[in-house]
């Protein structure tokens, strides 16, 4: 499949499972989602959706202000080559550039030794992410699962994996998006029980569970090169760039 036409899919993918639940709004080529009542910039973004212009990016920065939202993008270089001038035009920064790695079911190859990870419970759910908000310096945030979080586990729209060490959750991940493309997203570990193999068994849970299940691609954004060397372990390869894009407050 050309690169373009991959990217369209895994952005497809990402659409469809993130707008359940947020205020959605087609601004010329750009399409925002809005949590109706989380602030947090990264469940408040929006992505290009047709070639946008000038115009139109200053109306998606009016929009999110008017909203009480800091303005932010996140989506694929390859994928839309012409959209960066227009945001540095109007005082959005570069958050971050990542790595777009990608997982075929063709590539899959399970690893022997790591399947000490279970599907998360809802009654998991706030335990989990507990776990990520520590493994991402957030942990000052509420981890209490709201009714779309919980809702999506149920519905099987999100997976979730957790490893549970006497009787305490130390490790836990999640994989977004649809049957057939997901996002392995969230991957944290307890900072006492890193290098033990944790994340990588919630990673192989995840894909067990997506492959079996008739899922088809696998994809992924390294938090940094020894996360990316992890993944390419586990046989993910480097296809395309992401980047984040806000206005700083």
């Amino acid at each position: 499949m050309p690169l373009r036409d991959t990217l369209q899919l895994i952005q497809d993918s990402l659409v469809s499972s993130t707008k359940v639940g947020r205020d959605c709004a087609e601004i010329g080529g750009y399409l925002a989602m809005i949590h109706p009542k989380d602030p947090l910039v990264w469940l408040n973004y929006a992505v290009p959706i047709s070639e946008p212009n000038a115009e139109d990016t200053t109306e998606l920065e009016s929009h999110f202000r008017g909203l009480g939202r800091t303005p932010r993008l996140e989506f694929f270089t390859d994928l839309w080559p012409t959209v960066e001038p227009f945001l540095l035009e109007r005082g959005f920064v570069c958050e971050k550039r990542m790595p777009v790695m990608l997982l075929n079911l063709l590539d899959r190859k399970s690893r022997v030794g790591v399947h000490f990870a279970r599907e998360a419970s809802l009654d998991d759910l706030a335990e989990a992410r507990y776990v990520s908000n520590v493994a991402f310096g957030m942990p000052e945030l509420d981890p209490k699962p709201d009714e779309q979080a919980q809702a999506a586990l149920e519905s099987g729209r999100h997976l979730a994996s957790v490893v549970e060490i006497d009787g305490r959750i130390v490790g836990s991940g999640f994989a977004v998006g649809t049957t057939s493309v997901r996002e392995i997203a969230g991957i944290g570990t307890l900072p006492e029980f890193r290098r033990q193999g944790i994340a990588t068994a919630v990673i192989e849970e995840l894909l067990d569970r997506f492959f079996r299940d008739g899922g088809e691609i696998a994809w992924l954004t390294p938090g940094d090169e020894g996360a990316q060397s992890l993944y390419q372990g586990l046989g993910f390869q480097p296809i395309a760039e992401q980047v984040c894009y806000s206005i700083p407050s």
